[in-house]
């Protein structure tokens, strides 16, 4: 239950750029929203970021994730942020921080991000 279907992650190889970013900031939102209301479908929008993710890293266009950091949603700014660290540091870092300034799921989330990142222990399978 809540899990995206085989083609719903199988299918990224044959997707666009631009698709897998409009479907990454989707999932992205979903599973904000998810966590914040503790619905069970937050797992089912990670695999498929995690998927969309590295399909983008495989064509060297993670690049294409950097413009979410400035949409007004803060679960597509987390994960684009958490997503940059590994390639743009310097842009996914300061919006990690701003998030972790809050008092909700969102900034806890943001906060130990940050903390595994500066330990280095942050990976991106």
């Amino acid at each position: 239950i809540g899990m995206p279907s085989s083609s719903a992650v199988d299918d990224v190889e044959q997707a666009g750029t631009d698709e897998l970013v409009a479907r990454y900031a989707a999932a992205a939102r979903r599973h904000g929203q998810a966590t914040v209301t503790g619905t069970h479908t937050a797992n089912a929008d990670a695999v498929e970021i995690a998927a969309i993710y590295r399909e983008l890293r495989s064509r060297r266009k993670q690049s294409a994730l950097l413009p979410l950091l400035d949409v007004d949603e803060p679960g597509v700014q987390a994960w684009a942020g958490a997503h940059a660290l590994e390639f743009a540091p310097e842009e996914g870092e300061p919006v990690l921080a701003r998030l972790a300034e809050g008092d909700d799921l969102m900034a806890f989330d943001a906060k130990i991000t940050l903390r595994e990142w500066q330990a280095g222990r942050l990976r991106f399978p």
